[in-house]
């Protein structure tokens, strides 16, 4: 990514872009491939076989985070190991950052900035906190071209991984005028304000 970044070598951009892209095939396979690593390695192992036998859907744990266990789970009653389950969600944490960066001038720059703890840190150590943090990304897109639709619903998806997108959710909201003066009417704010409460 370094290298590119430097481009010693221009590249036609067709090609840059293929590049690009098998490069983050690359890297999604390379960490969700990885075994017995991450700070939270052993702990993601338990709970993907406690999740298996004695997951109950509707019951919604305030120290648990629903979406992962649901998914978890799932892959669990397919027989599919955590292995693969790590390769989805690489899959999609990987998709997620192509799309917030495809359109950016540096792309090869800011994947580089993104190396150390996007992708080190977070998606190789903190599995449900990298899904949460890649549907964020989508929501700041969405913010930026005033899909609402699309901005809640992928704000609802960040919540539902990890808890701690409530509070980067309404950083997102909170900085985009026109969604501020929805939210305004249509009370949703309140009811974020209550949810993070809560």
């Amino acid at each position: 990514a370094i290298i590119a970044t430097i481009n010693f070598f221009p590249l036609k951009k067709k090609l840059n872009n293929n590049l690009f892209i098998l490069y983050l095939i690359f890297l999604a396979f390379f960490i969700g491939t990885r075994n017995e690593l991450g700070g939270d390695w052993g702990t993601y192992l338990f709970n993907f076989y406690s999740n298996g036998i004695e997951y109950n859907f509707l019951k919604f744990n305030i120290r648990s985070d629903w979406g992962f266990e649901t998914l978890s789970f799932i892959f669990y009653k397919l027989n599919l190991s955590i292995i693969i389950l790590n390769i989805f969600i690489s899959l999609i944490n990987f998709f997620c950052l192509y799309l917030f960066i495809r359109k950016l001038n540096q792309r090869w720059f800011f994947l580089a900035l993104a190396f150390p703890y996007f992708l080190v840190v977070v998606n190789m150590g903190y599995v449900r906190q990298s899904l949460a943090i890649s549907f964020m990304l989508l929501a700041i897109l969405a913010s930026n071209n005033k899909n609402t639709k699309s901005l809640f619903i992928f704000i609802f998806l960040g919540i539902i991984f990890h808890k701690s997108s409530i509070i980067f959710s309404l950083m997102v909201l909170l900085a985009n005028r026109d969604i501020l003066k929805i939210l305004y009417k249509n009370i949703i704010l309140f009811i974020l304000v209550v949810i993070t409460g809560f």
